[in-house]
């Protein structure tokens, strides 16, 4: 009987260290795979091959919505600091973004170009609105706040705008239609204006019309 136990404990000591040796399968094997391949700091990181289990998916839609809104609240909240537009909201550009920041009027600050709504707002139809979309342009210098008006081409109202953008100080600003549509090759260099500071670029989406919206002597320009 003596002799017995140490062979005894000698074969469950094999057996023990078989089983803590042998390659683990299954749920737990996929479980530490997938956290090994998850860790960037390891040098086996994929991001090419990552295992996201289902809760974790992402719908962009959802997310660029949210994003959208925050946004939304966000300038809403910055537009409401001044008395002068108390009564205008941000207006939800469908198409592109509704606001960009730029040095627009050459004096190195850090200006808010914003589509507006006025609170009474609202939308009829594709091409119709009770009251206009109003560009407006928030200096914090001497320019101060400024609704966008371009008296010579009579344009008040840019409820029409799809695409808004910025055009970077010292990027060529022409017009590609004069009597008939032209080529940047096209323009003579005395119709196209260089600024040292920002301009905006304002276009309906998917169709004709637009242009660049500038400072300079002392008013807005349209080119």
């Amino acid at each position: 009987m003596l002799r017995i136990l140490p062979l005894l404990g000698l074969v469950i000591c094999l057996l023990s260290c078989g089983t803590s040796g042998q390659k683990k399968t299954g749920t737990d094997a996929d479980a530490e795979e997938t956290e090994a391949v998850l860790d960037p700091l390891t040098d086996n990181f994929d991001p090419d091959n990552i295992y996201w289990p289902e809760h974790l998916y992402i719908d962009e839609e959802t997310v660029s919505a949210e994003f959208r809104e925050t946004e939304l609240q966000q300038i809403a909240e910055e537009i409401a600091e001044y008395d002068e537009l108390r009564e205008w909201l941000p207006y939800d550009n469908p198409y592109d973004s509704f606001y960009v920041r730029g040095n627009f009027y050459g004096d190195r600050g850090d200006d808010l170009a914003v589509l507006l709504r006025h609170v009474s707002w609202e939308e009829k139809d594709e091409r119709h609105r009770v009251t206009s979309i109003s560009l407006c342009i928030i200096n914090k210098g001497i320019h101060g706040i400024r609704m966008v008006e371009i008296e010579e081409q009579g344009i008040t109202d840019f409820y029409w705008v799809g695409n808004f953008d910025k055009i970077s100080a010292g990027e060529p600003l022409w017009s590609n239609y004069e009597d008939d549509f032209r080529s940047f090759e096209e323009v003579p260099d005395e119709e196209i204006v260089y600024l040292d500071y920002d301009a905006l670029y304002v276009h309906v989406f998917e169709a004709c019309g637009g242009g660049f919206i500038f400072w300079q002597d002392n008013g807005f320009n349209w080119l």
